[in-house]
């Protein structure tokens, strides 16, 4: 039931091709109270591993600093061949596959890390471990693989939260799933009109850092466009906060909330009235021309000082999945 765009590899030649990826996407995350995976505070589903938190906290449940995550699933590949996996983040962080430490930064600081392995079609089961001291928090998982121009954040068409699903047989329909998270369209310029391809996203926010949305953009010029429906948790008055390196634009139900389209850095804030169980339409726009790229939207809620990330379960890729929901 999901069309995704990917490019893929095979032994001795590496074309674009795509893949459809099975029901069941995402991965099992823990979040822990203290650096050490202390105390489990809170479980959920997230699409990927692409958290651009900076100074606010990843759930209510938790401060902005002292926390740890765990992250559990299934990777699928699209074709066998070498990948190389690139952890960038800030701070500590741990990666297996198949049960095998590949990856290991349990220190804090900034972490650019990889590791290149040869992977089978097979499922590969997967976990990430991240703690964050203090600071700014960010942790994204990116490949790449021989024919690719840029690495990429992986995405969350290849991670499945079971093995069985993993293993299913990809669908053939065209329809879009009713699933949280939002819609992506990337473009090969920083206008937003050159389409060339499109996927499923599971937030508002990203790390591109030196890379780009597809492995063959010009990572120093592309732009994407994310749209959806936004639900919130109470009725009030909220404070959005982005920040982008470069432009951004942000509408909810038509309404502009942000709009800088430039190659300057900057971050700002705006108060936007919403009413729990009412479906906005949702719109991003981001761009990207050159160096170090990511952007966030995050959000304090009414009566509340805490900058909370935007976590996927307010987020929506069709109306019918809201419904869904809330039944």
């Amino acid at each position: 039931m999901r069309r995704f765009l990917l490019f893929t590899v095979s032994l001795t030649l590496w074309l674009p091709v795509q893949l459809r990826a099975a029901d069941g996407n995402g991965l099992k995350a823990e979040f822990f109270e203290g650096i050490n995976l202390d105390k489990l505070v809170a479980t959920r589903q997230e699409p990927s591993i692409n958290f651009d938190w900076e100074h606010a906290a990843p759930i209510a449940e938790l401060p902005a600093d002292g926390f740890s995550l765990r992250m559990t699933g299934w990777l699928k590949v699209p074709r066998a061949g070498r990948y190389t996996f690139i952890l960038r983040g800030n701070d500590g962080v741990r990666l297996w596959l198949d049960d095998k430490q590949v990856i290991n930064h349990w220190n804090s600081g900034d972490v650019n890390k990889e590791v290149s392995l040869e992977l089978t079609t097979e499922p590969h089961a997967i976990r990430l471990e991240y703690f964050e001291v203090n600071g700014y928090a960010r942790v994204t998982l990116f490949w790449t693989y021989p024919g690719a121009k840029t690495y990429m954040p992986v995405p969350p068409e290849a991670f499945f939260l079971d093995e069985k699903n993993a293993n299913a047989k990809p669908s053939t329909s065209k329809k879009i799933p009713d699933e949280n998270g939002l819609n992506m369209e990337v473009f090969s310029d920083t206008n937003v009109t050159r389409k060339v391809g499109a996927s499923g996203f599971g937030r508002l926010e990203s790390v591109w850092a030196d890379g780009a949305p597809l492995p063959d953009l010009n990572p120093d010029s592309f732009s994407i466009r994310l749209t959806g429906f936004l639900q919130a948790p109470s009725t009030g008055r909220y404070k959005m906060i982005y920040f982008s390196d470069n432009g951004l634009r942000l509408s909810i139900d038509g309404k502009i909330i942000f709009s800088r389209w430039n190659n300057k850095t900057r971050r700002e804030e705006a108060f936007v009235e919403l009413e729990e169980g009412k479906l906005y339409s949702i719109q991003l726009e981001q761009m990207d021309v050159g160096g170090w790229s990511n952007f966030y939207v995050h959000w304090i809620l009414p009566d509340t000082d805490k900058e909370i990330s935007i976590a996927p379960e307010y987020l929506f890729r069709t109306k019918d999945a809201a419904k869904k929901k809330g039944k």
